[in-house]
């Protein structure tokens, strides 16, 4: 359960990590200031640190449990991805193979 509950944490740490550092790159279209999501993305990159800095100094195993089931989430969204992707360029080169003959 410890395993688990390290993994949400670390997921939600990630997560807002991305939001923020999404809305630094953005904050030009969306009329923010570039400094406060800035310093949230490094604020929520050194709490995930920190937590899995504790995390590993109290169990190990937890820490490699937790950093395992987000690294196969990622691998599985890439995996989609690339479904994705293969079938959009198939679709695009079929109707280019159409339009050429």
């Amino acid at each position: 359960m410890e395993s688990i509950s390290a993994a949400g944490s670390v997921g939600f740490l990630l997560i807002f990590t991305v939001v923020n550092d999404t809305g630094f790159k953005l904050s030009k279209e969306i009329g923010g200031k570039k400094s406060i999501p800035l310093l949230g993305a490094i604020f929520y990159f050194i709490a995930k640190v920190a937590l899995l800095v504790q995390h590993y100094s109290v169990s190990k195993s937890d820490v490699f449990i937790a950093i395992g089931i987000i690294g196969f989430c990622f691998v599985i969204y890439i995996q989609k991805q690339n479904i994705k992707i293969n079938k959009t360029f198939k679709a695009s080169l079929a109707i280019l193979l159409l339009k050429s003959n």
